[in-house]
């Protein structure tokens, strides 16, 4: 048995480096060159540059990163696909991984023949092959076509036989490169769950993915690469929000700060920070509309931000199927406090039956309140409909409490809204598994109601932060 406290990966000063092809025009001139003994000059890429890394038995180790970053060239380290340049790699235990689309198959043999070569190559005897060959299949959902070529194989079913062979070979280490990027939802679902049922049972997995909502579900820890070297490590939130921070700065998304609070405007969304902790998730803070056919959401809209400051802005969001203009006036007023002015405006007469603004939380989230009831969230998410805490509240507020992250005191969050028209219905909902978020909701619920041009319906939010408490003792204290 392994001892806890040796790394069963350890990477020490890993380099991988590559030659650049160079132009084939000069073929011929490189080759007199090197037959008189002249020295060729090189193009060298350091893809991964001075890595060191430890993964201990039984962690999951996110991998984040832009493309280009070197978060595959590290997978195929880990998988003796590549050796390393420089430096130390040690791996203990046997590694089953997933790379890119399709690696370790052959694509003129079956699903059935590349199943069995695959267990060879990781050191499965025909016997074990047989013993785990029907779960494989079933797992995989490719049973139909298990004895046609690979090459014939759409991406997904690619995708669906890879993973179902890393997962059922028993290794020890498991590496993933984006497997939940492919195939449809509920096979994303049923791989999530595998991956947790292989964390849960002590095995180590290192995964790269591009879905922030994904590595923070799975890991515990996770490491930024960034041009080929670790630009952060530590705890998944910590490093997840400091990318997600970069990204946004360098992008020139627009970003409100105050204090610990940090509010990023992302074509019609409201991503929000407290201390560099992310406490929103998915969707975040945005809107959305109903009419008769279909669902309108802000961030399909075309936005436009019409001034700016330190603390405050206006933007302008416009929706192609649909003649409504939507104004968002944001500004942070307090170290702890985001008023938001939300306005829709009627360009030509429309009809819609509701407007909805959600303020979606991260599920670390675990109770939620109004001023006269409170509950907990349930700690399931059922796989596809959501879960209705709370609805017609007669209170004008709702809000979660606060949680312990790491030793450190996350605060409880709630949302407070007001209207000059009509009826306003305050839910709190769990969302379905794939998003796995807590919702607090506010709707102007009128039925299908037509709207004349000119018209303008607004609603005043108020997003408080709440340090002490239990959120709504301090949302009563301050009126």
């Amino acid at each position: 048995m392994a001892n806890a406290n040796v790394p069963v990966i350890q990477l020490q000063g890993i380099g991988k480096r590559y030659l650049l092809r160079q132009d084939g025009r000069y073929w011929f001139r490189d080759l007199l060159r090197r037959a008189t003994g002249h020295r060729i000059e090189h193009n060298h890429l350091w893809a991964l540059r001075s890595i060191d890394i430890d993964v201990f038995k039984g962690e999951t180790v996110g991998i984040i990163g832009e493309n280009g970053s070197g978060k595959t060239t590290l997978l195929r380290l880990l998988c003796n696909v590549t050796p390393p340049t420089e430096g130390v790699m040690t791996i203990r235990g046997r590694v089953a991984g997933l790379l890119e689309l399709g690696a370790g198959f052959h694509p003129y043999l079956t699903g059935r023949e590349n199943l069995y070569l695959n267990g060879s190559i990781l050191g499965l005897t025909k016997r074990e092959m047989d013993q785990k060959f029907d779960q494989i299949v079933e797992f995989s959902g490719i049973a139909p076509f298990i004895d046609q070529p690979v090459k014939n194989y759409s991406s997904g079913m690619y995708v669906r036989l890879g993973f179902a062979i890393a997962v059922h070979i028993d290794p020890d280490i498991l590496v993933i490169d984006e497997v939940l990027a492919v195939g449809d939802a509920e096979f994303q679902q049923r791989s999530k769950s595998k991956i947790l049922e292989f964390r849960d049972l002590g095995k180590t997995i290192v995964l790269v993915s591009h879905d922030l909502t994904v590595i923070r579900d799975v890991c515990s820890r996770a490491y930024w690469l960034d041009r080929g070297e670790i630009r952060e490590q530590g705890g998944i939130e910590q490093v997840t929000s400091s990318y997600i921070l970069s990204f946004a700065s360098r992008l020139g998304f627009l970003t409100l700060s105050r204090g610990p609070v940090t509010l990023v405007f992302e074509k019609g969304k409201l991503i929000l920070f407290w201390n560099g902790i992310e406490l929103t998730k998915n969707s975040c803070l945005s809107t959305f509309l109903m009419t008769q056919t279909s669902w309108l959401f802000s961030e399909q809209a075309w936005w436009e931000v019409e001034n700016s400051s330190e603390w405050r802005f206006t933007a302008v969001g416009r929706w192609k199927l649909i003649p409504v203009e939507q104004r968002w006036t944001v500004e942070l007023s307090d170290e702890d406090e985001i008023l938001w002015t939300h306005e829709l405006r009627a360009v030509h007469d429309v009809e819609f039956t509701n407007d909805t603004i959600n303020l979606r939380l991260t599920d670390r989230y675990q109770h939620w309140w109004t001023g006269t009831q409170d509950g907990d969230f349930p700690s399931e998410f059922l796989p596809s409909a959501a879960q209705r805490m709370l609805i017609d509240a007669v209170d004008d507020a709702i809000g979660a409490r606060g949680f312990q992250l790491g030793g450190l005191s996350v605060p409880g969050i709630s949302l407070q809204a007001r209207t000059p028209d009509g009826l306003l219905v305050f839910q709190v909902l769990n969302t379905e598994s794939h998003l796995r978020s807590r919702d607090l909701q506010v709707t102007r619920a009128a039925g299908m109601t037509r709207y004349p041009a000119g018209t303008v319906l607004q609603t005043q939010v108020r997003i408080r932060l709440h340090v002490t408490g239990n959120g709504a003792e301090h949302l009563t204290r301050r009126g």
